[in-house]
């Protein structure tokens, strides 16, 4: 089928497509069409926030994870002193 044509170029044009049995005009194509673009835009822009989110995250967490390598070798530092330390105490014998 052929479309209507229009001289108003502002009112949509019925089209002969069909879904299911009900008339799809141009217009609520275009519409869903701008929806789309709208979904796709927000989930871009969300899409770019998780990826900035994540590679800060990132940061914080390779921080984290030298703290604690700094903390570790602290910690088997002092060991090694208090057991150093331990060792050169008299021993006691028991009664």
């Amino acid at each position: 089928m052929q479309a209507q044509t229009s001289t108003n170029s502002t009112v949509p044009r019925r089209c002969a497509l069909t879904d299911g049995g009900s008339i799809l005009t141009i217009g609520v194509m275009n519409e869903e069409i701008n929806q789309l673009a709208a979904r796709i835009a927000a989930l871009t822009e969300f899409n770019r926030r998780l990826a900035a989110q994540n590679n800060h995250l990132k940061g914080q967490l390779a921080e984290a994870e030298r703290h604690y390598a700094q903390a570790q070798e602290r910690l088997e530092s002092v060991r090694g002193k208090v057991e150093n330390a331990l060792s050169r105490l008299p021993m006691v014998a028991d009664n």
